[in-house]
């Protein structure tokens, strides 16, 4: 089963149990004309076409399929048989490839039928003839051969399989097994449908098919049809044991006479089926699935192989996640997390969801958006679940919300797994972390159903550990005193900015803890998550931290802290302040703004303002009455000396530019240099 090249002509010529030569293969065209007379209802056409077909069988000789068209009967498929071929042939699928896949998979379900008779110790035709799946190109002849050593059919198989469409000889052979105790083989077989075979009308207008039945003693068969609504059955010879089928490619798809078009095609649906498939002889599935197999039988090796196999990928994988379970669902999976990030490098492309999903080995779909949520599109890998509900193309899924929850576990098991991956290889996570930590902050972002487990993956720096070091929430918990309530936070460029802002003052003065976040977007995973465990996340930045009762008004009366407060307002302007608090969080700072917007949100508000600078609500400033320049203030504001009033509202107003800037409110301190050149010729001018 081969094509081999004509030396004397240079033509290839397709070869069963022996060469046909460009002669015969030119009578059977012929022939096939003859029969397509004879199928359009003329009994004396078909009398004839006999006769020349016998003749033709004469010049073949050897031991090439023979075909009797005397006892030949045509066949016309009822009306609405007919639609649905045509249906099947031109709508139910969405890409025409497809069909390779189909073929396949029916001669993969053929192989695993006749290895359950040998195991079952029944009797078969040519036992010794190796289990595999041959397919033949032949560009030239613009046609392809898909044959197989399996099961084959008797006449009466082929009436009710191929005859009938929509009846699924292998869901029956399920069902016939459905008491048996022996699961195994039911557990391989593909097809359910029983329209996969006329797929291949999608590629082709004359399909021709010989099959030898593994029953001994029963008879070969030809059946051929042009897809226009009727088919022909003959009894054959010299047909050894499987089915062989021959599709004539239409003018639209010969690429499917190139031996490279189908390698692409097997690559990605047929790779892991169960039985060697080899193309113009060349076995081309030799990598194999490795989810079936127990994860203590796998080698690093084979690892590398299939996760670059799957993935298309250089790289190695960090980390492997073999999950299997049978109930309440059936799941095989082995999923990888790569060791690049390819997304974070400047102009390249969002990645991909890359989690194929598989049915008995089988790609269904490689586009699992509505399985997975976004972030997991980091994750590589195969799932195969013979519990996934498919329409009659095999293609999409059909139970929305049953896939939903096979996302939701294997979601909820890749975000335990990487909880466990910390625990106990904090090494090799953080290096995994350095590279992946953006989808988390996504997923904590978008996910709300997945967002405090994914918070706990999260790392950060310390204020009381080594620079470098990082924490998670839960290391942070177990150093907290038992009166502390909330997890503090500050957002800041570097550590060291983070360390000397003045918003520290105050955890300082406590002896708390604060996890440093040195990126803005950390700030996000902050807002979204808000309470973890039971604790607060609580920015330091935040009012949150006044504590009132312990606010003095240092050597100022209450009718000078009002009046002060009042002063400021109406010197800074009503438009930037809405309110003026006296606090004791600050020791060497004057004053600091609370409660302001993050960052990261005014990052975004701009984006969506097309880049347009965000106007700032009024904001809430603390000052600190103890300090020398808020002393200094408040004397100068009760001077009788209008210079001194004038540089009064300029310090004023410096002092809240100031504390603008420590908050990160100013986007441009370019800005800031009128006002500043304004307070210096004030202050020279006074002396």
């Amino acid at each position: 089963r081969c094509v081999q090249k004509d030396c004397s002509t240079g033509s290839h010529v397709y070869k069963t149990d022996r060469i046909w030569t460009p002669t015969s293969m030119r009578s059977l065209v012929m022939a096939r004309g003859l029969i397509r007379a004879a199928v359009a209802g003329s009994r004396a056409s078909l009398i004839r076409s006999s006769q020349c077909l016998r003749l033709m069988s004469d010049n073949v000789g050897g031991t090439s399929p023979n075909v009797d068209l005397s006892q030949s009967k045509s066949h016309t498929f009822q009306a609405e048989t007919s639609k649905l071929l045509q249906i099947v042939a031109s709508s139910l699928y969405s890409e025409r490839e497809v069909f390779v896949r189909e073929l396949v998979s029916n001669a993969s379900d053929a192989l695993e039928k006749l290895r359950y008779m040998q195991a079952t110790g029944k009797d078969v035709a040519y036992p010794d003839l190796p289990l595999e799946i041959q397919i033949t190109t032949d560009a030239e002849a613009k046609t392809i051969t898909f044959t197989d050593s399996g099961i084959g059919m008797t006449l009466e198989e082929v009436q009710n399989n191929l005859g009938t469409i929509a009846r699924s000889g292998s869901k029956e052979f399920m069902e016939s097994m459905s008491g048996d105790g022996n699961p195994s083989a039911r557990d391989k077989i593909i097809g359910q449908f029983g329209v996969g075979f006329y797929s291949g009308f999608m590629a082709g207008d004359d399909i021709t098919v010989y099959t030898q039945s593994a029953d001994a003693g029963s008879n070969a068969v030809m059946w051929q049809s042009h897809g226009l609504g009727d088919y022909t059955v003959a009894p054959a010879s010299n047909v050894p044991r499987g089915t062989s089928i021959t599709i004539k490619l239409r003018e639209d798809a010969e690429e499917f006479g190139s031996p490279d078009r189908i390698r692409e095609v097997l690559r990605k649906y047929s790779n892991f089926v169960g039985f060697p498939v080899k193309l113009n002889g060349e076995e081309v599935n030799n990598i194999q699935p490795l989810w079936t197999l127990p994860p203590s039988q796998i080698t690093d090796e084979q690892h590398d192989e299939f996760y670059r196999f799957i993935s298309n990928s250089f790289d190695k994988p960090a980390f492997k996640l073999h999950y299997s379970v049978d109930a309440p669902l059936m799941i095989r999976s082995l999923l990888y997390i790569p060791s690049m990030n390819m997304e974070k490098y400047p102009g390249a492309p969002r990645t991909p969801m890359s989690v194929s999903l598989y049915c008995r080995k089988v790609l269904i779909s490689n586009q699992l958006d509505k399985m997975f949520p976004d972030w997991m599109r980091f994750v590589k890998g195969v799932v195969d679940s013979e519990d996934i509900p498919l329409n009659l193309s095999r293609e999409l899924l059909q139970d929305s919300a049953l896939v939903s929850k096979i996302g939701r576990v294997l979601t909820g098991r890749v975000i335990k797994f990487l909880q466990q991956q910390m625990a106990d290889d904090r090494k090799a996570y953080e290096t995994f972390y350095s590279e992946f930590n953006n989808y988390l902050v996504e997923g904590i972002c978008t996910d709300p159903s997945h967002k405090d487990e994914l918070a706990k993956l999260m790392l950060f720096q310390s204020s009381t550990l080594e620079s470098g070091e990082l924490t998670s929430f839960a290391e942070y918990m177990s150093r907290m005193p038992e009166d502390q309530k909330d997890v503090y936070y500050v957002v800041a460029s570097s550590r060291e900015a983070a360390l000397q802002s003045p918003y520290m003052e105050l955890m300082s003065q406590r002896d708390q803890e604060v996890l440093l976040l040195l990126d803005p977007v950390y700030e996000l995973v902050m807002l979204h998550t808000e309470k973890l465990d039971g604790k607060d996340l609580t920015s330091i930045e935040s009012s949150k931290l006044e504590d009132e009762a312990d606010a003095t008004t240092g050597e100022w009366s209450e009718e000078d802290a009002s009046a002060m407060k009042q002063w400021l307002q109406d010197s800074i302007g009503a438009e930037a302040v809405k309110e003026i608090k006296i606090s004791a969080r600050l020791t060497d700072t004057p004053a600091v703004i609370v409660d302001h917007e993050p960052l990261v949100m005014r990052q975004m508000m701009q984006m969506r303002n097309s880049g347009m600078p965000v106007t700032l609500p009024a904001q809430t400033l603390s000052i600190n009455p103890k300090h020398s320049i808020l002393a200094k203030l408040n004397t100068f504001r009760q001077s009788s000396e209008e210079t001194k009033q004038a540089h009064a509202q300029l310090v004023a107003k410096q002092l809240f530019a100031n504390a603008r800037l420590a908050a990160g409110l100013v986007d441009d301190p370019k800005s800031l240099l009128p006002q500043l050149n304004a307070l210096l010729a004030s202050s020279l001018h006074d002396e």
